[in-house]
């Protein structure tokens, strides 16, 4: 969770006038606190903050307490695994301008950035016109399991100067297909090499009105979403047209209720993945508790010791305290509660599964 103070915040949502109101209400605007937070929304309402201002300051907690879920689609060569890096921040993505495929499997990479967690996934083995249908599908199971319990946006990903092929046509019928029309709802449309409309001073608009009639008719269904990234960008601009994207993302998310994509498929994905994270947890908790017993067993090994050689410690207060230790255990049960950071931790390690063992045998598996 990102840490900063309450001035910091209102800043960063420029909305500098609600640091005057809070300290004149005697309350220290530069003590650090978690953001984002439930303690800044109790003092919204605690000091009767205006409707108008909660109800902003609310939609800045609600966008930086969101995880999003980014999905990559595009063909080879389209500049897609650079865009992850682009968004991701770092070369997590193996990218390549020569055209040629350097992973032929979907893949994924996570980053905290601007205040959110960002899960992109890459897709390239759906657009392999080699895989066979078995293997193409096996690509969306994994898809699907890397992007659990839902992606908040589908991003197509296209060249300028490059065409709209059968190829990537097929591809979104195919998706369309699985999972129904309403996919359309959370597509988004990025065009990469940027630099080249800007070498000819030609802007985004002009360039799609210009565009084949195919595109133009699949940018309508995406709802008119697109935009421009020049991956070559570093620093500021670079962080600046990836924190466009996210906005755009997030006034999409909130045109669809404030959920990500979800239908029977995902939520039988996300049913299997919990399974599979019980299962880590389960194994994390006897992990512990072999350690606990291993450290109770050598604490009382060194007080038995010491007890012989007549030392201060009493092996009797030893064994009283581990005992007692074990009482609370067996009050409690196995079972602990996990932190935040656990918890993704858990996550991130089942996709790792997913990613390198794919998702329909674990989903065969799974008692659902």
């Amino acid at each position: 969770m990102e840490r900063g103070t309450f001035a910091s915040f209102f800043k960063d949502i420029e909305m500098e006038y609600c640091i005057h109101k809070f300290r004149n209400k005697g309350i220290d605007v530069e003590r650090l606190i978690d953001l984002p937070g439930d303690y800044v929304n109790s003092l919204l309402t605690e000091f009767h903050v205006d409707a108008t201002t909660q109800l902003i300051i609310n939609y800045e907690i609600y966008k930086r307490k969101l995880t999003l879920r980014i999905v990559l689609l595009g063909k080879t060569g389209s500049g897609k695994s650079a865009t992850g890096n682009s968004i991701i921040g770092s070369a997590q993505f193996k990218s390549s301008a020569s055209g040629h495929p350097l992973t032929s499997t979907c893949s994924f990479q996570s980053a905290d950035r601007f205040g959110k967690e960002i899960v992109v996934v890459d897709t390239p083995g759906l657009f392999d016109t080699k895989k066979t249908t078995k293997k193409v599908l096996n690509e969306i199971s994994k898809c699907i399991g890397l992007s659990s319990p839902g992606p908040h946006a589908f991003i197509m990903v296209l060249s300028v100067g490059s065409d709209f092929t059968d190829e990537e046509k097929q591809v979104i019928d195919n998706f369309k297909k699985q999972f129904g029309e309403s996919i359309y709802s959370y597509f988004i449309v990025l065009f990469t090499r940027r630099d080249d409309l800007d070498r000819e001073n030609q802007s985004l608009d002009e360039y799609i009105k210009s565009s084949p009639p195919r595109l133009v008719k699949f940018i309508e269904k995406c709802g008119a979403r697109v935009v421009a990234f020049d991956n070559t960008l570093n620093g500021k601009a670079s962080d600046d047209q990836v924190q466009d994207l996210l906005e755009l993302i997030c006034k999409n998310i909130q045109n669809n209720g404030d959920e990500c994509y979800r239908d029977p498929i995902f939520m039988k994905a996300e049913k299997c993945i919990q399974e599979m994270e019980n299962e880590k947890m389960s194994e994390m908790e006897e992990v512990e508790m072999r350690e606990r017993d291993e450290e109770r067993k050598q604490k009382i090994k060194l007080a038995k010791n010491a007890n012989e050689t007549n030392d201060t410690i009493s092996l009797d207060q030893v064994l009283k305290n581990e005992l007692e230790k074990v009482d609370v255990r067996a009050i409690l049960g196995p079972g602990r509660s996990y932190s935040s950071f656990e918890k993704k931790k858990i996550r991130d390690n089942v996709r790792k599964d997913i990613s390198n063992n794919g998702f329909c045998r674990l989903m065969q598996q799974c008692e659902i």
